[in-house]
């Protein structure tokens, strides 16, 4: 089981490569291309610092019933192994857009254009990784409503 998780967290940053490569997305028609990574490195940040900050709080809130509830659903090691897993996509999708920042310069060569690639790979999996926690914590929270 642990297996199948590491693969379809994986798949989050491959499959989005894969079809960006078949693709070929065309990133000098986008105007404020600079903004959208600026854009990208704060969201990249701001995610990671509440994400290490949920991770910390889940694990040192023991006492809660919240968390209480989580181990009882046996949900808690898989809450924190998401968060974990968008805490690392969130940092290459930061990391990447300063890469990508740095390098661009007007011109789109073959290097860049794979750097490119790689970021949106990064932030697809982002935004997967992240849309999967909040689909976890909304069906805990329904399911500890009807309780």
């Amino acid at each position: 089981a642990k297996l199948g998780g590491f693969i379809i967290k994986i798949f989050l940053f491959v499959i989005p490569l894969i079809i960006a490569f078949i693709i070929h997305p065309s990133y000098d028609k986008i105007v404020n291309l600079k903004d959208v990574l600026l854009g990208s490195i704060a969201f990249g940040s701001t995610s990671v610092g509440f994400f290490i900050a949920s991770v910390s709080i889940l694990q040192t809130s023991n006492i809660s019933k919240f968390y209480n509830h989580l181990v009882a659903l046996g949900t808690n090691k898989k809450i924190i192994s998401w968060l974990m897993t968008a805490i690392a996509y969130m940092f290459i999708l930061s990391l990447l857009s300063l890469i990508v920042l740095f390098c661009l310069n007007g011109s789109f060569s073959n290097s860049l254009v794979i750097l490119l690639n790689f970021w949106l790979a990064s932030l697809c999996a982002s935004f997967l990784s992240t849309l999967w926690i909040i689909l976890f914590f909304l069906i805990i929270f329904s399911l500890k409503s009807n309780n």
